[in-house]
């Protein structure tokens, strides 16, 4: 066997030891044959013409480390491995290089401590913190992993946290590499005091683990397995099983395989996954951070319930989104994730009520207990007992059906049926008299062909016009319904703020309704009308004093038209959950003052019968009284026939 230097591709291989071995042999029997033959080198610079290199050049950056081996080693080959993966670490140029590892070696002489990487940029590299260069740190498989990876792999020792990054903006690839028995298996992004603020400086990237295996010491108050903070970014896991703390409840974040919390600093995220496995009834849990995060992209993943540790038969959700500050920026794809053995009422993903839909892209989510909050669906399951996909907010598609919010009301603007009472006034003449600030300015195109809409705008600062303020009653457990056709003018800013549903005398409690709201953000599309609706449960109530308020809010860079609003109650127990959001997002508005149960038609709008106009309410009558009011009529075309008496009666 020999080993063929860059430096020496054209020379002959006069140097090949007297035994052979076979090219498919295991590394059993590598490991023997070169224990049975040590190798020696040849200087580079003093070989005779022809000769080749039986082990690589210190130029070529590539080491070797093995249980057997010595620090004092060159480290140059298997014959002459270093003890330790600092060792060989250090023995690396300043460039980086790799290093091939045999199964059971440390990571440092002292085996409380790991791989510890601080980049050079930031300055104040702690003791014990290595200086981060480019690595590929490859181990030679020796046994297989303990779920499925994408390969055998060799085990590593590195104390309780065996691996830190902070600061990194190196290139460094981990493959074939199984840790055991961690605290926190891989860090990154956070400091030993548990701070997750970047400190202002470069962030944590590039880093690659393919087919390892991270497992967390069953022990109360470890974990999470792999714990991310703040500005981490460009991290890929690829044919890897994370084995979370089994002895943790399933809502802390120490349960988690993978965590992300950037707290209040810069968020984290571009951080992919695939064709891995989550164990011991772990899950990722990814919170959004003060400025919102960016993404997360799932591929193939299982999460194993866990059937022991401190509640067992539990697991996280496969995966959950949870908003823990500023609105998320990035957009998600969860793709062929599953909780497989489920046991406990955790949905296979879950995300934040408060999340806006467009965040999370789940498609074909199998095995598990559902699905839970707003996300775009593509095929998935909602398990009964979790509500409608609009009840959780969800829009997408599922079971042959299209569902969320969508604009098909448009199409039914001709009479509707009043379900239940309209308390807001669709007179937009009216509205400058209500309280609030907001410029009002009627007679705009309205999406009904008519110009009933109106504009409201701002001289300075967030604006609005309160359509509706009243006391009005209401009962625990009774629900408000809100909804508006809303416009941005053409040619300025995405408004910030379209709606508010707020109350005096009285509380909301959203919590029952995820996806359920008290506020509307920004428009969907720019320069179109859209129908924006809000719901909201009632908490507590204060006797009669229970004020209602429903703005309609604009600022100076962006004006907005609103058209026909709708403020409805329903009273407890009379509709299901799942209706009652079906209700919110795709009812027609229909007119205020008209009693439930009638049909009527917007204001501004002609009711035309072209095929003529049947009762089924007529009965005899000959003599008529006297005429108290009057009746237009209009031909085919819209124009005015003249006038219907109205009579006092007719006998």
């Amino acid at each position: 066997m020999s080993y063929t230097s860059p430096d020496n591709l054209n020379k002959q291989d006069r140097g090949t030891p007297d035994w052979d071995v076979e090219l498919n042999s295991n590394f059993d029997k590598i490991q023997a044959a070169l224990t049975a033959r040590s190798l020696t080198s040849h200087d580079h610079e003093g070989e005779a013409p022809g000769d080749a290199a039986l082990k690589p050049a210190v130029s070529d950056s590539m080491q070797f480390v093995s249980p057997e081996g010595d620090d004092d080693n060159d480290g140059l080959s298997w014959g002459s491995a270093k003890l330790t993966i600092l060792g060989a670490y250090e023995a690396l140029p300043i460039g980086g290089g790799t290093i091939y590892f045999a199964s059971g070696v440390q990571m440092r002489p002292d085996a409380t401590k790991g791989l510890w990487f601080w980049g050079s940029q930031a300055g104040g590299r702690p003791a014990d913190w290595l200086e981060a260069r480019p690595l590929n740190l490859v181990g030679v498989p020796t046994h297989q992993p303990g779920l499925p990876t994408g390969g055998p792999l060799a085990t590593l020792i590195g104390g309780s946290y065996p691996f830190k990054f902070m600061y990194d903006s190196t290139q460094q690839r981990f493959e074939n590499i199984s840790v055991d028995n961690a605290t926190v298996a891989v860090r990154m992004g956070v400091a030993d005091d548990g701070t997750r603020w970047d400190g202002g400086i470069s962030q944590t990237v590039q880093k690659v683990f393919s087919n390892c295996q991270f497992r967390v010491a069953q022990v109360a108050g470890n974990g999470p397995c792999i714990d991310v903070g703040s500005n981490v970014f460009w991290i890929w896991f690829e044919h890897c099983v994370m084995v979370a703390n089994e002895q943790e409840l399933v809502a802390a974040d120490k349960r988690s395989c993978v965590h992300i919390d950037p707290t209040t600093a810069g968020g984290s995220g571009l951080i992919q996954l695939r064709d891995s496995n989550f164990a011991g009834g772990g899950g990722l849990r990814y919170k959004s951070g003060g400025v919102g995060g960016l993404r997360v992209f799932m591929e193939n993943i299982t999460t194993e319930a866990s059937t022991s540790g401190a509640v067992p038969f539990s697991q996280q959700p496969c995966f959950e989104l949870i908003k823990s500050g500023a609105d998320l920026t990035g957009f998600n794809t969860i793709r062929n994730v599953e909780i497989a053995d489920a046991f406990a009422a955790e949905p296979a993903v879950r995300v934040d009520p408060a999340v806006d839909p467009r965040v999370c892209l789940v498609e074909n989510v199998g095995l598990g207990v559902g699905l839970e909050g707003p996300m775009t669906l593509i095929g998935g399951k909602v398990e009964p007992g979790r509500g409608s996909p609009p009840r959780n907010g969800m829009i997408g598609f599922q079971g042959g059906r299209l569902f969320g919010r969508h604009d098909s009301a448009r199409r039914l603007f001709a009479p509707v049926s009043t379900l239940y009472a309209n308390l807001v006034s669709q007179d937009t003449s009216t509205w400058s008299a209500r309280s609030g600030s907001a410029v009002v300015t009627t007679g705009k195109a309205a999406p009904n062909g008519t110009t009933e809409a109106a504009e409201l705008s701002s001289v300075s600062g967030l604006q609005e016009r309160q359509v509706y303020r009243a006391n009005t009653a209401l009962a625990v457990g009774d629900y408000i319904i809100a909804g508006v056709w809303a416009r941005e003018v053409e040619g300025v800013a995405i408004g910030a703020i379209q709606m508010s549903l707020i109350g005096t005398g009285w509380t909301f409690d959203t919590a029952p309704i995820p996806g359920g709201a008290v506020s509307m953000g920004s428009p969907y599309e720019s320069e179109q009308w859209e129908w924006h609706s809000v719901i909201a449960r009632v908490a507590t109530a204060g006797g009669g004093a229970n004020e209602v308020i429903f703005g309609l809010r604009c600022t100076p860079e962006a004006p907005m038209e609103y058209f026909a609003p709708v403020l409805f109650k329903v009273p407890v127990a009379t509709v299901s959950l799942d209706e009652l959001h079906e209700l919110r997002l795709h009812s027609s508005t229909w007119v205020d003052g008209a009693p439930v149960g009638s049909i009527s038609t917007l204001r501004g709008q002609k009711f035309i019968t072209h095929g003529g106009l049947g009762v089924g309410n007529a009965v005899a009558a000959t003599t008529p009284g006297s005429v108290v009011k009057k009746m237009e009529v209009f031909d085919a075309a819209g124009a005015s026939l003249g006038y219907v008496p109205i009579y006092s009666a007719i006998t």
